[in-house]
């Protein structure tokens, strides 16, 4: 119940982003734990606090009102797939880039952020990996006002992207490769290994290392209306299924084998050691998505079900659901603003 009080805390300081309710905290904690010994009440405090100092800072880092729409020079690296489309756009057909990178280097916006940014035209095509200097048009995330649509702000900010723009100009400085730089070419390589087919071209990818830049519109909405969307997408239900075959495979052929090379090893039960090779394919599904949220949520909730078999700690199911989402919440607070959290917590409780 401790955890499940400290989350609640820390959702509602992301929420609120008001100070006043943490006096009110304080006061009951210092109530509580000087008359009944409460110490539990000092974890609302320090779970509120906390995320309303998330939200504050995940708001300062954003781009700042007064550069909105300015043209600023920034050093960046890109992160994660480029995804590049050929779209109809001003009475013509051309070639539309969209960019995720972490730049830095502005006077007139220092520290280190991440953007989006689109590339219309662009002279030179941008891989994963790339270390660039560039120009870009930036703008404050925003959306337009819908009640029945999605807050852009809100998901941008939870998302951790501080702005959002066009690329006006690049110039390539070298490129570090890296996990997403490796991602994409395995994509390539998916790709061209079934390049004689148009639905398979477009899909594996997608279901390999949750590249769907292939995907066209048309495919892609029917995916949408036959429900079949959420499985092109790396997510839990994926890192579960592998992590299950790795865990029968530890279970049945590599603990036995890892027990009579280390003797030492008997003390522990095949089924402990069955969660070292099921959290490894985990981990390393979930690095071919990217580190994708929804696939370090998934770990993360494989990590204390692993944790508490491997210390034989009978933990209750609403307890270890209350810890993972603790966890989750601890390292990505602001994910609290998004609905993808309390879908999969809420598939998962459910």
């Amino acid at each position: 119940m401790r955890m499940w009080l400290t989350a609640a805390a820390m959702v509602a300081g992301c929420w609120l982003g008001v100070l006043w309710p943490l006096l009110v905290l304080s006061a009951v904690a210092v109530v509580g734990v000087w008359r009944y010994r409460s110490l539990w009440l000092v974890w609302l405090v320090l779970g509120y606090g906390f995320g309303v100092w998330q939200l504050h800072q995940g708001l300062a880092q954003r781009l700042p009102a007064e550069q909105d729409r300015a043209v600023l020079s920034l050093q960046g690296q890109v992160r994660d797939i480029p995804v590049t489309r050929r779209e109809f756009r001003f009475g013509r057909w051309q070639v539309r880039q969209q960019i995720h990178l972490t730049v830095w280097g502005s006077e007139a916006w220092p520290g280190t952020h991440r953007v989006v940014l689109n590339s219309y035209a662009p002279s030179v095509l941008l891989s994963a990996g790339d270390r660039v200097a560039l120009d870009a048009e930036l703008k404050v995330p925003r959306g337009v006002y819908n009640r029945f649509g999605p807050d852009r702000a809100r998901a941008d900010l939870s998302a951790g992207v501080d702005a959002r723009g066009k690329l006006e100009r690049v110039s390539i400085i070298a490129n570090h490769g890296g996990v997403d730089a490796w991602r994409e070419a395995l994509s390539s390589r998916v790709a061209a290994s079934v390049s004689g087919s148009p639905f398979g071209k477009a899909v594996l990818p997608a279901l390999v290392v949750g590249d769907r830049a292939g995907l066209p519109s048309s495919l892609w909405r029917t995916f949408q209306l036959t429900g079949g969307a959420h499985l092109l997408a790396i997510s839990g239900l994926h890192i579960a299924i592998v992590a299950g075959w790795f865990w029968w495979l530890g279970r049945w052929l590599l603990g036995p084998v890892v027990q009579r090379l280390v003797p030492g090893l008997t003390a522990f039960t095949l089924q402990q050691l069955a969660w070292g090779p099921a959290l490894v394919a985990a981990l390393g599904y979930a690095a071919l998505a990217g580190f994708s949220l929804p696939t370090v949520r998934a770990v993360i909730m494989l990590a204390v079900v692993a944790v508490a078999q491997c210390a034989r700690v009978s933990v209750p199911l609403w307890k270890s659901l209350g810890v993972a989402l603790l966890m989750v919440l601890l390292l990505f607070p602001l994910s609290a603003l998004s609905e993808s959290l309390w879908l999969s917590f809420g598939a998962v409780a459910a």
